[in-house]
């Protein structure tokens, strides 16, 4: 789909490896943050790909059923 939209640059190698490097520059579900809040809710189609527990307090999460 990316290919068809784009260019045919943007095929399942080039997204692995660009998806490899923000989550190394930007720590993953590991970000290494303080004093932020994380907050999903179960009814975005995204939350899956989000921080949504923690045990560091200072990087609490918020995770909100509906």
């Amino acid at each position: 789909m990316c290919q068809d939209i784009y260019s045919e640059r943007f095929d399942p190698k080039f997204l692995d490896d660009v998806t490899d490097r923000t989550n190394f520059i930007y720590g993953a579900l590991n970000p290494q943050t303080t004093n932020v809040l994380y907050v999903h809710g179960s009814i975005d189609p995204w939350h899956a790909l989000g921080l949504i527990k923690s045990e560091n307090r200072d990087r609490p999460t918020i995770f909100i059923n509906g």
